[in-house]
């Protein structure tokens, strides 16, 4: 059985644009959100008193906003997700299995993250919330994440890639269990 493994934020969700939008509208309404590129890690760039005034935005004050309204990070990805889910059963000789998780999330973050995965309506049977990146390693074989070595520039494009499975298999894909 092969278990592969999809990190919700940044492959599938779109949650720097959360944060992006909810800093400008409580922290800071002069930042340009139109200048910053979403697709990158933006909260170093968010300036916050310290850890704890980040941590009670993203984890208290709003996590239904950046957790469970963001959206996906690629248009119509919804649509080729369910497809893709639907086309691991048909793998002859091959049992797969996908999962999604949401690294260190908690507390209200993982209510909005159900959220978020019901008006995706993804079929995929197993969505988990590890603490540590181990805890990802002892669930799946193969883990796709924003910084994964995959040669895809998109989730989209590495579902369309009919011979994903047959590179994975082949050990075509190298340094795809780097974390």
């Amino acid at each position: 059985m092969l278990r592969i493994g999809i990190e919700l934020n940044d492959v599938v969700r779109n949650i720097n644009k959360q944060y992006l939008k909810y800093y400008q509208k409580v922290m800071d309404n002069s930042l340009d959100i139109d200048e910053i590129d979403d697709k990158e890690d933006v909260l170093p760039m968010l300036k916050f008193e310290n850890a704890k005034q980040r941590d009670e935005f993203i984890y208290t004050d709003y996590p239904y906003e950046i957790f469970g309204c963001a959206d996906t990070i690629e248009k119509n990805l919804a649509v080729t997700m369910r497809i893709w889910v639907q086309r691991l059963t048909d793998i002859e000789d091959e049992d797969v299995k996908c999962s999604l998780y949401g690294l260190y999330e908690g507390g209200l973050t993982i209510q909005s993250t159900y959220f978020f995965l019901s008006k995706l309506g993804t079929r995929v049977r197993k969505v988990f919330f590890p603490v540590k990146t181990d805890e990802v390693w002892e669930e799946c074989d193969v883990i796709i994440k924003d910084k994964a070595v995959l040669n895809y520039d998109s989730l989209t494009d590495l579902m369309s890639d009919d011979m994903f499975f047959s590179k994975l298999t082949d050990g075509k894909i190298k340094n795809i269990n780097e974390y």
